[in-house]
């Protein structure tokens, strides 16, 4: 139950609040390989997977054999307790079915109505070409002596609009067409024209004319892979999406509904273009407005009439409803006939501006979502440099406590560089969560990261991760904070009004001044929540009709006193009629824009509906103009100083109340807390999911947060008189700065510049120890097709290399190696190489057999042991030279080499060379006794994983009532710590610092440590600062 918590349960971190990744199924399914993947979510504590298919599925969607390995991944999970979500499209967004709804009906393709618009003046024949489609209305508007439309003086026109084709060409024939004469020879000419398109021909009367076409055509530009989209505003469309998606999964796999697969997620469903259209939209719209829109389509380009913004109105309304009857009301009530949730997220959702182009009004979509969910896949969060870019965790948020949902789930983690760490992920999460968000949709788990799929919307946070082995205790966290942010209820302050009806008034026909007046609300969102102000989204439509009692005004489950009115423009008498019978019967109102005429009650604090668009110093300026006529208006439930990029969420219970603060800034952050709440308060922390004591003075208390830690303050009762670490004085005991160093996997050389012959096996051997010769171009791995333009030289003595096929190309890359390693392996991906390929070390070609798949960074690699190789032997002349040969039958442009490879053994790199390209290596690595420096400047660039550093320290005397604690500084990119054979525990984000109280002891005490880098050096071959880079303190406190 929310209205209960406890610290115990706390601490456990209950598994139904840890995170559910989407499993991308990007490549050939494996039975084993699946299997052991849902094992490896099992054994890091998540709660379950979402099963998405992705690019590069080459198992064929919905298949027989797709179906089987879906079944077996439910089967597995059901085994282990764990969850299996289903995921209703390939890949994205929802409601195609991976195309086969509008490949077997080409009718439920989705529809979009171009515009043409032109000017002319009588009296003349004028032609008009437009796009070839069904032409659904042509007007021709009078304009008076300013060049305004007049639509009092409105001609349709349409009848005066058909098809030509003016385009000829012609040939010379000679059969004739019939069968039975085909040895006849007839000379002569046929011609025909093509170039079908719309044509308009009309006699304009006297006067100046605009002219508006509008030509209904299936969209085939969207970006979606299906070469269209669906047409979502037809039911009948979305019928055969359940049937070929829905009804396929319920026949497989049903009697796991509502246990092991709790729901289905849909993600991303729209409308296409920013003229929507549907065959259904004119009977639908009559029926429900009363009135024919088609006769009036064109004053959704134009106009500042009250009919004007009445039809514009009208038709996103229209537009809404009709996606949401055909879409989202049809899954969610056959989600709940089949006991499962419907969940996902619809998008646009960052800004109200796109959300009105592609959803009409986003707020009511969400409402039938039993998990409604929203998507941040990026890092810009809500910091100074990187304002809040998107509203839709506050939106979606305030949908499910108005519609009573427990959860609100958030796709989280993607569009990052390979260097992503745990701390970045919990940084993002931590900004989620305190903005509404308590189930976490990590993005994604990657069955493979083979070839180009590494590039897909990266990076994995799967088993290829050199973290991956820390992920429980991240997963840990995650449950820890959506458990207590399931706790209680929201306090809502007010509620701020989202424009939904200013925007359906202006589009399309004023997109900038609706621009300006979105990014408005999207900046005065950003203020609130800068100024950790605990409020709710409501829709405007929504009060229009809400409820009011009280002094409050109720949408859904929740009740509001305090509404914030920010910039509208020609505000619907529905909404001003409310807000006037809202402000009589006792409700408060603040106007940020300019207030509605007969409010004599409200607060006015007029700013301008482009505020977001004027210069930084006046942004700044309406910003604290903001916050202090709110802080008026409402005294807020916290009150920081010191910082604004501390974010707080609040859950309110009648003897305990919770206060989640998160620093999303890039430094520290030392700030003063002033709460609404006299009741005894502590700290729970939620990474180490221990309890400390607060010092309070009068109601306030000082808290320090570094970037990217999170901490709650709980009230109610005191359970501990530890202080909190971040408040203890510490001084210096002692500073670890010499460690015994060494890795504990095989160390890499990035292999990522090639020398492109075009020379079959036979012309590049048969020139002697000339082989080896590196020559132009040098290129990266690609393609044949990429080659010539990439290789062309930029000095005249220098020839392109005239790629040409089919023909062999080879790939070369030379090296040195000192010494005899005792172990060295070549390891390549699957798709390194498209087509038929052969692999040789100087001479001696790899033969087939010493070819092992391998799970060497991912499932879909291969390698081979080629230590044999590396043995004595060589001739006079570089004899430490190695040279390694890939010869690709190119039959096509996109045959070649495309990834590069990696050799792995234990070796030191003495040089980087050119990506591999003319780099030295030392076999037989040994034990380092280092400094503080990165190893990659001691023979390790391009390592990924782990290693461990060892010393010694000494303490002369334990004091009494004395804090120990261990500290680092510049830490790349986690540490492990054990003292004196105990586990202290990992750092994996801020603070850097572990109490290591119990572990030590008088005199000497061992210490190891050890520490992750990420997997970036050895997956972009780039070189990225990694280990322990500043002596490791030992502090003490009391």
């Amino acid at each position: 139950m929310k209205h209960e918590f406890s610290f115990d349960v706390f601490r456990k971190s209950p598994v139904e609040y840890r995170p559910a990744p989407f499993l991308f199924l990007n490549h050939k399914m494996e039975d084993d390989e699946l299997i052991w993947q849902v094992q490896q979510i099992k054994d890091k504590g998540l709660r379950g997977f979402f099963m998405h298919p992705r690019p590069g599925l080459l198992t064929p969607y919905m298949s027989v054999e797709f179906r089987e390995k879906i079944t077996l991944m439910v089967e597995k999970a059901a085994e282990l307790g764990i969850e299996a979500w289903l995921y209703d499209e390939d890949p994205y967004p929802s409601g195609a079915a991976g195309g086969k709804v509008f490949y077997q009906y080409p009718e439920f393709m989705s529809r979009t109505l171009v515009p043409v618009v032109a000017t002319t003046a009588g009296k003349r024949e004028f032609k008009l070409d437009m796009p070839i489609g069904y032409v659904v209305r042509v007007f021709a508007i009078r304009l008076d002596e300013n060049a305004r439309a007049d639509t009092e003086k409105v001609v349709d026109i349409t009848e005066y609009v058909g098809p030509i084709r003016d385009q000829w060409g012609y040939v010379r024939r000679y059969n004739t067409y019939y069968g039975s004469m085909r040895a006849d020879t007839f000379p002569h000419w046929r011609s025909d024209a093509t170039g079908i398109k719309n044509r308009l021909l009309w006699n304009v009367p006297d006067g100046k004319w605009k002219i508006i076409g509008f030509i209904e055509t299936f969209d085939k530009s969207y970006w979606g892979p299906w070469g269209g989209y669906v047409d979502l505003l037809n039911k009948d469309a979305v019928d055969d999406f359940i049937k070929k998606t829905h009804e396929v999964y319920k026949n497989d796999v049903g009697k796991y509904f509502g246990n092991t697969i709790p729901g289905i997620f849909t993600d991303e469903p729209k409308w296409i273009g920013w003229l929507p259209w549907s065959s259904k939209l004119p009977g639908f719209f009559k029926k429900a407005k009363g009135y024919d829109i088609l006769p009036h389509l064109y004053l959704l380009l134009g106009g500042d009439t009250t009919q004007a913004r009445t039809i514009r109105f009208d038709y996103w309304d229209v537009l809404t409803r009709m996606l949401k009857h055909a879409f989202f009301d049809n899954i969610s009530r056959w989600c709940e006939n089949n006991n499962i949730s419907f969940t996902g997220h619809v998008s646009p959702e960052e800004e109200p501006e796109l959300g009105v182009v592609y959803l009409g009004d986003l707020m009511q979509h969400a409402k039938v979502f039993q998990i409604p969910g929203t998507d941040i896949i990026t890092s810009r969060l809500g910091t100074n440099e990187f304002p809040v870019v998107s509203v839709g965790p506050k939106l979606i948020s305030s949908v499910a406590r108005q519609m009573g949902r427990e959860r609100v789930l958030s796709e989280c983690f993607a569009l990052e560089e390979w260097d992503f760490t745990l701390e970045k992920m919990k940084k993002i999460a931590d900004f989620m969560m305190a903005l509404g968000v308590n189930f976490i949709n990590p993005h994604g788990f990657y069955y493979s990261i083979d070839g180009h799929r590494k590039k897909e919307a990266n990076p994995s946070q799967f088993y290829q991760t050199t973290y991956w082995q820390y992920y429980e205790q991240f997963s840990r966290y995650i449950g820890r904070v959506c458990y207590m942010l399931t706790r209680f209820d929201y306090p809502v302050e007010f509620a701020l009004l989202y424009p939904t009806s200013s925007l359906w008034q202006l589009l399309p026909a004023d997109r900038e001044k609706a621009k300006e007046l979105s990014d408005t609300f999207v900046f005065i969102n950003n203020v609130f929540v800068h100024a950790c102000r605990q409020f709710d989204f409501v829709d405007d439509i929504d009060f229009a009709n809400a409820k009011i009692e009280n002094s409050a005004f109720k949408i859904g489950k929740m009740k509001y006193q305090y509404l914030i009115i920010p910039p509208v423009v020609d505000a619907p008498e529905e909404l001003v009629s409310r807000a006037r019978e809202f402000s009589e019967k006792g409700g408060k109102i603040l106007f940020l824009g300019e207030k509605f005429e007969r409010i004599n009650n409200a607060i006015e604090c007029k700013i301008p509906y482009n505020a977001a668009h004027l210069d930084e110093c006046e942004r700044k300026k309406i910003a604290e103009e903001i916050k202090k006529q709110a802080e008026k208006f409402v005294e807020p439930i916290v009150k920081i100083e010191g910082n604004e990029e501390v974010f707080v969420s609040v859950r309110k219970g009648k003897q305990s109340s919770i206060y989640f603060f998160t620093n999303i800034g890039e430094e520290k952050a030392s700030i003063s807390v002033k709460l609404q709440d006299e009741r005894e308060k502590e700290i729970w922390d939620p990474t180490t999911a221990s309890v400390y004591c607060i010092a309070e003075n009068n109601g306030c208390f000082n808290l320090t947060v570094e970037p990217a830690q999170s901490i709650f303050v709980v009230s109610g009762k005191r359970t501990s008189n530890i202080p909190y670490p971040g408040d203890v004085k510490k001084e210096l005991v002692c500073k670890l700065d010499r460690w015994d160093f060494q890795i504990c996997d095989d160390n890499v050389l990035y292999l990522g510049l090639w020398n492109v012959e075009m020379k079959s096996v036979e012309e590049f051997f048969n020139r002697g120890e000339n082989y080896k010769e590196i020559n132009h171009p040098v290129v990266p791995p690609m393609p044949a097709g990429k080659i010539k333009t990439f290789s062309k030289p930029d000095v005249r003595w220098l020839g392109e290399l005239d790629i040409k096929w089919p023909s062999t190309l080879c790939y070369k890359i030379n090296f040195f190696c000192y010494g005899e390693p005792e172990k060295i392996t070549l390891v390549w991906e699957q798709s390194a190489m498209k087509g038929n390929y052969r692999i040789f070390i100087d001479t001696h070609e790899l033969p087939e057999e010493k070819i092992k798949k391998v799970r060497k960074y991912d499932a879909m690699n291969l390698s081979a042991d080629i230590t044999e190789y590396f043995r004595k032997n060589k001739s006079f002349y570089t004899p430490h030279v190695r040279t390694i040969s890939v010869f690709v039958d190119v039959e096509t442009e996109e045959d070649g080499l495309i990834e590069p490879l990696r050799i792995f053994g234990d070796f030191v790199v003495l040089k980087t060379g050119d990506s591999g390209m003319g780099a030295e290596i030392k076999a037989n690595r040994h034990p380092e006794n280092m400094s503080c420096i990165s190893w990659t400047d001691i023979g390790y660039p391009f390592y990924s994983g782990s290693a461990i550093y060892k010393t010694i320290f000494h303490i002369p005397e334990i004091e009494q009532k004395t804090r120990y604690f261990i500290s680092f500084e510049k830490l790349f990119d986690i540490a492990e710590i054990e003292i004196n054979g105990k586990n202290i525990g990992n750092v994996l984000w801020n603070p850097k610092e572990l109490e290591i109280t119990g572990a030590i002891k008088k005199g000497e005490n061992q210490i190891s440590i050890k520490v992750t880098n990420s997997i970036y050096n050895m997956l972009e071959g780039k070189i990225k600062t990694s280990g322990i880079l500043e002596p490791v303190k030992i502090l003490k406190g009391k």
